[in-house]
């Protein structure tokens, strides 16, 4: 009861992150090399007694160091070129206030009876 209706909740707000996640990185013109495009990063739950513990979001090295500004073989050529953490801060603080919400009135139903 308590985790399958947080694991709802992850399970709808995550597509949509990750989905935020590529167009980003389509709009800043991102790619591996120079021919192809943006690789697409996908998602995966990590469970522990059947809840959702852990969101695990697949992005190369090159795309956490493009976002942080790094790299350029020795020298630092790169500009920054943040995709990630804009799109996961409004995410984490939505996650978290529905996961919230979500179980304060578990919580209270359940005082309440």
């Amino acid at each position: 009861m308590f985790a399958d209706s947080n694991n709802n909740i992850i399970e709808a707000l995550t597509p949509e992150f990750v989905a935020k996640v590529n167009a980003s990185k389509v709009s800043l013109g991102m790619h591996h090399n120079r021919t192809d495009p943006p690789r697409r990063s996908t998602f995966n739950y990590k469970r522990k007694d059947g809840e959702i513990n852990r969101i695990s979001i697949v992005i190369t090295k090159g795309e956490i160091m493009s976002d942080k500004g790094k790299g350029g073989r020795g020298q630092d050529k790169r500009v920054k070129k943040e995709f990630f953490n804009v799109n996961a801060e409004p995410f984490v603080e939505e996650l978290a206030n529905e996961i919230a919400a979500n179980t304060g009135d578990i919580i209270c139903r359940n005082l309440c009876i």
